[in-house]
């Protein structure tokens, strides 16, 4: 009778290894799909290229063969930068993202609050809600960075390649190329 006890055990243990591994097999397959799928909006574009600092003039000259081919592309700029406000003037680490925004993004949606609100000028800014929390700051207001001040122009709710920058400690600002 124990010895059956043991056998039911072990064929439990088996079923329930057996079972776990199928488990995350399908969940690892279904991700990898899904990562296939959803690729181009996860970079915002079809090829995503990162250097720390300007163009060499050999990069430069690569990109500009590219271009005279007719492929499209954008530079985006991603640096770390102080934030104040004057309700709060102790400085807030902020992440900030400059992009063409009549380009940007080539896959995917930025999405804003208000909705129709996706224009920006030399002088105005999108921010992470977090940023108005910590800032105590609201849709208008003005907002201090690396000496410059900005007018909170909307709310930025969602863009498609975040997971994929490389600057994504603190809450996110979001600006023009003639704004940086």
């Amino acid at each position: 009778h124990a010895s059956w006890l043991k056998f039911a055990f072990v064929l439990l243990a088996v079923a329930t290894g057996v079972g776990a591994l199928t488990g995350l097999r399908g969940f690892s397959i279904g991700f990898g799909s899904m990562l296939l799928q959803e690729a181009r909006q996860l970079m915002a574009a079809d090829v995503s290229v990162r250097i720390f600092g300007l163009p060499l003039p050999e990069q430069q000259a690569a990109i500009d063969k590219l271009k005279e081919r007719g492929v499209q592309y954008t530079q985006i700029t991603e640096t770390l930068t102080m934030a104040t406000t004057e309700s709060q003037p102790n400085p807030l680490m902020v992440s900030v993202k400059a992009v063409d925004l009549n380009v940007y993004p080539y896959y995917g949606k930025v999405t804003t609050d208000p909705p129709d609100a996706r224009k920006l000028d030399a002088d105005s800014i999108g921010v992470g809600d977090d940023v108005l929390i910590r800032l105590g700051a609201k849709i208008g207001d003005a907002v201090k960075l690396g000496g410059a001040d900005y007018r909170i122009a909307f709310v930025v709710l969602t863009e498609p390649d975040r997971m994929n920058g490389s600057m994504n400690v603190g809450p996110r600002i979001m600006l023009t190329r003639e704004g940086l």
